[in-house]
Protein backbone atom coordinates (compact mmCIF):
# COMPACT_ATOMS: atom_id res chain seq x y z
CA UNK A 1 0.00 0.00 0.00
CA UNK A 2 3.15 2.17 0.98
CA UNK A 3 4.56 1.55 -2.56
CA UNK A 4 1.44 2.60 -4.29
CA UNK A 5 1.15 5.84 -2.14
CA UNK A 6 4.88 6.79 -3.21
CA UNK A 7 3.82 6.04 -6.55
CA UNK A 8 0.94 8.17 -6.83
CA UNK A 9 2.84 11.23 -5.20
CA UNK A 10 5.59 11.15 -7.81
CA UNK A 11 2.66 10.86 -10.85
CA UNK A 12 1.93 13.98 -9.45
CA UNK A 13 4.71 15.93 -9.03
CA UNK A 14 5.69 15.32 -12.50
CA UNK A 15 1.84 16.62 -13.38
CA UNK A 16 2.04 19.72 -11.09
CA UNK A 17 5.95 20.67 -12.04
CA UNK A 18 6.98 19.39 -15.08
CA UNK A 19 9.86 21.50 -15.62
CA UNK A 20 11.15 20.40 -12.09
CA UNK A 21 10.67 16.85 -12.61
CA UNK A 22 12.86 17.19 -16.03
CA UNK A 23 15.80 18.60 -14.04
CA UNK A 24 15.91 15.90 -12.15
CA UNK A 25 16.46 13.40 -14.86
CA UNK A 26 20.01 15.82 -15.48
CA UNK A 27 18.59 18.39 -17.55
CA UNK A 28 18.31 21.92 -16.63
CA UNK A 29 17.50 25.52 -17.69
CA UNK A 30 20.27 26.88 -20.94
CA UNK A 31 20.89 30.91 -20.80
CA UNK A 32 21.83 31.12 -24.54
CA UNK A 33 24.32 33.82 -26.10
CA UNK A 34 21.04 35.75 -27.46
CA UNK A 35 19.85 36.32 -23.65
CA UNK A 36 16.80 33.35 -24.07
CA UNK A 37 16.40 30.47 -21.99
CA UNK A 38 15.70 26.56 -22.97
CA UNK A 39 15.23 24.07 -20.54
CA UNK A 40 17.63 21.05 -22.05
CA UNK A 41 20.80 18.58 -21.04
CA UNK A 42 24.34 19.79 -20.78
CA UNK A 43 25.75 18.76 -23.56
CA UNK A 44 23.18 20.27 -25.99
CA UNK A 45 23.57 23.86 -24.16
CA UNK A 46 27.21 23.77 -24.58
CA UNK A 47 27.22 22.70 -28.11
CA UNK A 48 24.71 25.98 -28.55
CA UNK A 49 27.12 28.19 -26.90
CA UNK A 50 25.01 28.09 -23.69
CA UNK A 51 25.42 28.46 -19.96
CA UNK A 52 23.94 25.73 -18.34
CA UNK A 53 22.33 25.65 -14.87
CA UNK A 54 21.37 22.27 -13.58
CA UNK A 55 18.33 21.89 -11.76
CA UNK A 56 16.59 24.44 -12.97
CA UNK A 57 13.73 25.69 -15.04
CA UNK A 58 13.77 28.90 -17.19
CA UNK A 59 10.77 30.04 -15.54
CA UNK A 60 13.13 30.13 -12.43
CA UNK A 61 15.83 31.98 -13.57
CA UNK A 62 17.23 35.18 -15.31
CA UNK A 63 19.09 34.81 -18.52
CA UNK A 64 19.64 38.67 -19.57
CA UNK A 65 23.14 39.41 -18.69
CA UNK A 66 24.30 42.85 -18.13
CA UNK A 67 26.32 44.64 -20.18
CA UNK A 68 27.13 48.10 -18.45
CA UNK A 69 28.99 51.02 -20.32
CA UNK A 70 32.26 52.94 -19.56
CA UNK A 71 35.88 53.34 -20.17
CA UNK A 72 37.87 50.61 -20.94
CA UNK A 73 41.72 51.10 -20.23
CA UNK A 74 43.81 48.71 -23.06
CA UNK A 75 47.41 47.20 -22.65
CA UNK A 76 48.97 50.04 -24.60
CA UNK A 77 47.85 52.58 -22.49
CA UNK A 78 45.13 53.85 -24.35
CA UNK A 79 41.36 53.72 -23.68
CA UNK A 80 38.69 53.56 -25.23
CA UNK A 81 34.42 54.77 -23.96
CA UNK A 82 32.57 50.97 -24.44
CA UNK A 83 31.04 48.18 -22.90
CA UNK A 84 32.10 45.42 -20.51
CA UNK A 85 32.06 42.49 -23.01
CA UNK A 86 33.72 44.32 -25.96
CA UNK A 87 36.44 45.60 -23.35
CA UNK A 88 37.05 42.18 -22.54
CA UNK A 89 37.57 40.79 -25.50
CA UNK A 90 40.14 43.25 -26.20
CA UNK A 91 42.11 41.91 -22.67
CA UNK A 92 41.26 45.94 -21.29
CA UNK A 93 40.54 46.76 -17.46
CA UNK A 94 37.10 47.87 -17.20
CA UNK A 95 35.86 50.86 -15.25
CA UNK A 96 32.27 51.14 -15.34
CA UNK A 97 30.10 54.14 -15.08
CA UNK A 98 33.61 56.10 -16.32
CA UNK A 99 34.42 58.19 -19.56
CA UNK A 100 37.75 58.09 -21.24
CA UNK A 101 38.14 62.04 -20.64
CA UNK A 102 37.97 61.85 -16.83
CA UNK A 103 40.03 58.64 -16.34
CA UNK A 104 43.88 58.33 -16.64
CA UNK A 105 44.95 54.69 -17.71
CA UNK A 106 48.07 53.28 -16.65
CA UNK A 107 50.59 53.56 -18.86
CA UNK A 108 53.31 50.33 -19.55
CA UNK A 109 57.10 51.36 -18.48
CA UNK A 110 59.12 52.14 -21.87
CA UNK A 111 62.62 53.39 -20.78
CA UNK A 112 65.06 55.00 -22.45
CA UNK A 113 68.38 53.95 -23.00
CA UNK A 114 71.37 52.75 -25.22
CA UNK A 115 70.27 49.61 -27.40
CA UNK A 116 72.72 47.20 -28.14
CA UNK A 117 71.56 45.28 -31.73
CA UNK A 118 72.59 41.58 -32.05
CA UNK A 119 74.95 42.73 -35.06
CA UNK A 120 77.27 44.76 -32.31
CA UNK A 121 75.95 48.48 -33.60
CA UNK A 122 73.86 50.88 -30.78
CA UNK A 123 70.78 53.44 -30.85
CA UNK A 124 69.60 55.38 -28.37
CA UNK A 125 66.12 54.13 -28.30
CA UNK A 126 63.49 52.96 -25.85
CA UNK A 127 62.75 49.69 -24.22
CA UNK A 128 59.88 48.51 -27.07
CA UNK A 129 61.88 49.65 -29.59
CA UNK A 130 64.63 48.02 -28.74
CA UNK A 131 63.06 44.36 -28.06
CA UNK A 132 61.25 45.68 -31.48
CA UNK A 133 64.76 45.05 -33.42
CA UNK A 134 65.97 42.01 -30.78
CA UNK A 135 68.18 44.14 -28.84
CA UNK A 136 69.12 44.79 -25.49
CA UNK A 137 68.69 48.12 -23.73
CA UNK A 138 70.80 49.70 -21.01
CA UNK A 139 68.51 52.22 -19.32
CA UNK A 140 69.42 55.38 -18.73
CA UNK A 141 72.66 55.24 -20.89
CA UNK A 142 73.50 56.70 -24.41
CA UNK A 143 75.71 55.06 -26.85
CA UNK A 144 78.62 57.27 -26.61
CA UNK A 145 78.72 56.06 -23.08
CA UNK A 146 78.84 52.18 -23.32
CA UNK A 147 80.37 49.59 -25.84
CA UNK A 148 78.16 47.16 -27.67
CA UNK A 149 79.53 44.03 -29.20
CA UNK A 150 78.36 41.82 -31.63
CA UNK A 151 76.47 38.02 -30.21
CA UNK A 152 77.17 34.81 -31.48
CA UNK A 153 75.25 34.02 -34.63
CA UNK A 154 76.00 30.35 -35.03
CA UNK A 155 74.34 28.43 -38.13
CA UNK A 156 72.53 24.98 -37.74
CA UNK A 157 68.99 23.22 -38.21
CA UNK A 158 65.93 25.28 -36.94
CA UNK A 159 63.54 23.38 -35.46
CA UNK A 160 59.93 25.10 -36.39
CA UNK A 161 57.18 25.24 -33.63
CA UNK A 162 54.91 23.03 -36.50
CA UNK A 163 57.56 20.39 -36.67
CA UNK A 164 59.26 21.86 -39.85
CA UNK A 165 62.95 22.25 -40.41
CA UNK A 166 65.35 24.99 -41.92
CA UNK A 167 68.76 25.44 -42.54
CA UNK A 168 68.73 28.85 -40.13
CA UNK A 169 70.92 31.10 -37.82
CA UNK A 170 70.08 32.01 -34.43
CA UNK A 171 68.48 35.10 -34.57
CA UNK A 172 66.82 34.47 -37.91
CA UNK A 173 66.00 31.31 -36.15
CA UNK A 174 64.35 32.50 -32.99
CA UNK A 175 62.34 35.32 -34.84
CA UNK A 176 60.48 32.75 -35.99
CA UNK A 177 60.43 31.02 -32.57
CA UNK A 178 61.99 28.13 -33.40
CA UNK A 179 64.79 25.86 -31.68
CA UNK A 180 68.43 25.91 -33.48
CA UNK A 181 70.58 22.86 -33.03
CA UNK A 182 74.05 24.39 -33.87
CA UNK A 183 76.18 22.63 -36.44
CA UNK A 184 73.45 19.64 -37.54
CA UNK A 185 71.33 20.37 -41.03
CA UNK A 186 68.10 19.05 -41.64
CA UNK A 187 68.71 16.52 -43.39
CA UNK A 188 70.70 15.09 -40.12
CA UNK A 189 67.89 15.71 -37.39
CA UNK A 190 64.17 14.91 -37.11
CA UNK A 191 61.97 17.97 -35.78
CA UNK A 192 59.02 16.59 -33.83
CA UNK A 193 55.99 19.11 -32.99
CA UNK A 194 55.54 19.51 -29.15
CA UNK A 195 51.74 17.53 -28.00
CA UNK A 196 49.29 20.36 -27.45
CA UNK A 197 47.52 19.73 -23.95
CA UNK A 198 43.77 19.73 -24.52
CA UNK A 199 41.00 20.31 -22.08
CA UNK A 200 38.09 22.29 -21.26
CA UNK A 201 37.94 25.54 -21.32
CA UNK A 202 35.91 28.33 -19.13
CA UNK A 203 35.44 31.83 -20.67
CA UNK A 204 34.29 34.77 -18.69
CA UNK A 205 30.69 35.14 -20.36
CA UNK A 206 29.80 31.24 -19.21
CA UNK A 207 30.72 29.62 -21.96
CA UNK A 208 32.94 26.75 -22.50
CA UNK A 209 35.04 25.79 -25.56
CA UNK A 210 37.25 22.78 -26.56
CA UNK A 211 41.13 24.19 -26.81
CA UNK A 212 45.18 23.83 -25.73
CA UNK A 213 46.41 25.89 -22.53
CA UNK A 214 47.54 28.40 -24.32
CA UNK A 215 44.45 29.22 -26.46
CA UNK A 216 42.26 29.28 -23.11
CA UNK A 217 44.57 31.84 -21.74
CA UNK A 218 44.90 33.80 -24.92
CA UNK A 219 41.17 34.07 -24.41
CA UNK A 220 41.48 33.97 -20.62
CA UNK A 221 39.59 31.43 -19.77
CA UNK A 222 39.99 29.05 -16.79
CA UNK A 223 41.29 25.48 -18.20
CA UNK A 224 40.91 21.89 -17.23
CA UNK A 225 42.99 19.75 -18.41
CA UNK A 226 42.16 16.46 -19.82
CA UNK A 227 38.34 17.13 -19.52
CA UNK A 228 35.72 17.97 -21.85
CA UNK A 229 33.32 20.48 -21.68
CA UNK A 230 30.00 18.15 -20.84
CA UNK A 231 31.97 17.20 -17.83
CA UNK A 232 32.38 20.10 -16.30
CA UNK A 233 30.24 23.05 -15.28
CA UNK A 234 31.62 26.57 -16.06
CA UNK A 235 30.63 29.41 -13.59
Amino acid sequence: MRSVMVLIAAVAVVAVYPDRAVAQRGTGACCLPDGSCKDTDCRTCRAEGGRFLRGRACEDVNCERPDPEGACCLRDGSCEDTNMRECMSKHGRFRPGEACENIECPQPPNPEGACCKPDGSCTNSNLRECRAEHGRLIPGKSCDEIECRPRPNPEGACCKRDGSCENSNLRECRAEHGRLIPGRSCDEIECRRPPRMGGACCLPDGTCEQTSFRECRAKEGRFAPHRKCEEIECP
